[in-house]
Parts: structure tokens; C-alpha cells; sequence
């Protein structure tokens, strides 16, 4: 869908300096867009398919960025010069993290 390809590119320009966790609940969740989006913000994607576990999962989520160790984190190549670095910044570094 030409939705999907736009917000994928506008969530890479946007989303650099911010890790983006997207969360899609209900039965019909566009799998395809939350996992996307989660991937260009180096989030994670949270898909709940029963709205009964929301509470549940919601809470999971609210622990797991709760806890942050290492945020903002800045590469420094000194005098070598590095181009066409991916990804263009790094994810904060969460206790939960995997």
C-alpha cells in the first residue's frame, strides 16, 4: 500500500534521534505497518490481537522502557573518516532489552 511505503520514509527522517515502539491491538492489526514502523524507529513492536490482554501487555510495555541504561548514544570515529554509516543512530539500550 502506498500508505505503508510514505509512512515508512517519513518515519526514517523524523524518528533519527528517537526510538519509536509501535503498539497495535485488535484482530485486524496491520502487522506489516507496526512491525515497519518499529524497525525504522529501533523500537520494538508490540501487537496485541485480543483487546482482553491489552491491560496486560500495556503494562509489559510500560516496564520495559521504565528502565533505561544507556541513552543518547553518540559514535565517534575520530580522524577516520566513516560515510554511509547505518543506521544513522543508535537505540537507547534498555534493561529489558534483548
Amino acid at each position: 500500500m502506498d500508505v505503508e511505503k510514505n509512512h515508512s520514509n517519513s518515519s526514517e527522517t523524523i524518528l533519527i534521534k528517537a526510538n519509536f515502539f509501535a503498539f497495535g491491538i485488535g484482530s485486524s492489526v496491520n502487522r506489516f505497518m507496526i512491525e515497519g514502523m518499529a524497525h525504522v524507529g529501533m523500537g520494538e513492536p508490540m501487537i496485541v490481537t485480543k483487546p482482553e490482554f491489552a491491560d496486560q501487555q500495556s503494562e509489559k510495555f510500560r516496564k520495559y522502557i521504565s528502565n533505561p541504561v544507556l541513552t543518547e548514544v553518540k559514535r565517534d570515529f575520530g580522524k577516520f573518516q566513516a560515510y554511509d554509516v547505518e543506521p544513522l543512530s543508535s537505540p537507547d539500550i534498555l534493561a529489558e532489552r534483548r
